[in-house]
């Protein structure tokens, strides 16, 4: 069986992740333009800094990353205002999409604005398929076996003098559905695993400060 030499370990090495990660490129910059609040950000605390979080492809969840863990914030667009200084936020879509930023929280007031990457993690369905493909390429050995056994019983001998006789044998029956299930569950089991990768697409944002309002006329 040929076709077994090289699907099962090919779709054997894609469930175990060797080279199975479809790497999309990364999403053109935004253009800047003043992202529409959720909900009106009010006062700023004293000691605080203030920054406009916004993900073109959400909303999604915006999250401090902290020593003690995660602590949810607001749903982009928003207004996060954090102590001058790095930080880390943990941005989630509702389909997946995520990202970790670093920010710089200051007086400035600057906008972080782009569109969240993905990573789909599909090991998991690749293992199904390679499990289906093991058991289509069982099945199709015994299938095999059956289309070629030669025996001194005429039950399961496959004769050569005619076709009806040939259709008429009970184990090349039971050979032909065996071999044509077997071969169907491994081509598409041991394909699907092959097909199926892990898409992974780094995200894109900017950092951009508004210009500063006009001063009032005396």
């Amino acid at each position: 069986m040929w076709i077994g030499r090289w699907i099962v370990p090919l779709s054997l090495g894609c469930a175990l992740e060797l080279g199975c990660v479809l790497e999309l490129p990364a999403p053109s910059p935004p253009p800047r333009y003043a992202p529409v609040l959720q909900e009106p950000p009010g006062p700023l605390a004293a000691g605080q800094g203030r920054i406009l979080v916004d993900a073109l492809n959400g909303p999604a969840r915006v999250s401090v990353v902290e020593p003690e863990g995660e602590r949810f914030v607001c749903l982009s667009p928003c207004a996060v205002d954090l102590p001058p200084g790095p930080h880390r936020l943990h941005l989630v879509a509702p389909d997946d999409r995520e990202e970790t930023l670093t920010v710089e929280v200051g007086a400035d007031g600057a906008v972080y604005q782009g569109i969240l990457g993905v990573k789909r993690d599909r090991a998991t369905l690749r293992w199904v398929l390679f499990g289906g493909a093991v058991v289509g390429a069982v099945v199709m050995a015994f299938g095999v076996r059956d289309l070629v056994k030669t025996d001194d019983n005429p039950t399961f001998y496959m004769p050569d003098n005619g076709v009806s006789d040939l259709k008429d044998s009970t184990h090349y029956m039971r050979g032909f559905w065996l071999t044509t299930i077997g071969g169907a569950l491994l081509a598409a089991g041991g394909g699907g695993a092959l097909w199926l990768r892990d898409e992974v697409q780094p995200s894109t944002f900017i950092r951009w400060v508004p210009p500063a309002p006009a001063p009032t006329p005396p």
